[in-house]
């Protein structure tokens, strides 16, 4: 299915992401009115089959002189709000990496793919890659690495292992800054034979007019029902076939051997 956002109460920021049918939306929420200042998590989805997760986040950006990373949060908007800007993809999202570094839990942190911008309709987005170990247990930092153990025995415990594809835009239509951020992640084990399919439905992450994302919408709807069409009709066709195919090997009777 497409996952649009809904009709607002106010003027809403149009999105859209195309989420395969195969996966399951466990929760979504409407966007905040306009100056809330609170994350929220639009869409909560996954993938039961492969161990995959999706969620899509809408984040204020704080620049103020109250924020916690003041020069991270200006070279994300700043790189956004420029043409051609003087950063780099990577240097733009320094404070947000910084930030995913330091998640609670995690052992390792590592980028799988640099940041790289893309342009779809227009917009600009950045996407990259990285792998993390996160500790279900009690983390035990060394000097080099951290163990992960069992709070009870002391044992050391099997980490969760996941890699996470991030694409990520600024909008400001709505007269504040708002960072827009996908995150995919699968169990880091089955990376290499998901990596393909976790770009595509990326890539399908749009936000901006309305008009365009329903036109593109209506187009792939389209689509879909005509190859569901061939299908159902290549199925009857087979069906068809089969019968005929019974019929002309039933065996005879008596009767028939002498005509």
């Amino acid at each position: 299915p497409v996952l649009l956002a809904p009709q607002p109460a106010w003027a809403e920021v149009a999105w859209q992401l195309k989420l395969p049918r195969s996966w399951q939306v466990f929760s979504t929420s409407d966007q905040p009115p306009p100056g809330t200042k609170q994350p929220v998590a639009l869409v909560v989805a996954g993938n039961a089959e492969s161990g995959s997760e999706l969620s899509v986040l809408r984040v204020p950006i704080d620049t103020s002189a109250a924020s916690s990373d003041k020069a991270g949060s200006e070279k994300l908007v700043g790189y956004f709000a420029s043409k051609s800007p003087a950063l780099s993809a990577k240097q733009a999202v320094e404070g947000l990496l910084a930030s995913q570094k330091s998640a609670r839990m995690q052992t390792k942190f590592g980028l799988t793919a640099e940041p790289v911008e893309s342009v779809r309709n227009g917009r600009r987005y950045i996407t990259y890659a990285f792998a993390a170990s996160i500790c279900q247990g009690q983390v035990e930092q060394g000097v080099q690495s951290s163990r992960c153990l069992d709070p009870e025995t002391g044992n050391d415990i099997d980490q969760l292992e996941r890699t996470h594809s991030i694409t990520l835009t600024v909008d400001r239509s709505q007269g504040e800054d708002v960072l827009w951020l996908v995150d995919i992640s699968v169990p880091t084990v089955g990376w290499d034979a998901l990596k393909a399919a976790v770009g595509e439905l990326a890539g399908s992450f749009e936000i901006g007019n309305a008009e365009k994302l329903e036109e593109e919408r209506a187009a792939a709807e389209k689509e879909f029902n005509k190859v569901v069409a061939e299908i159902r009709e290549k199925e009857e066709a087979q069906i068809k076939q089969q019968e005929q195919q019974q019929q002309q090997q039933k065996p005879q009777g008596v009767f028939g051997l002498f005509r």
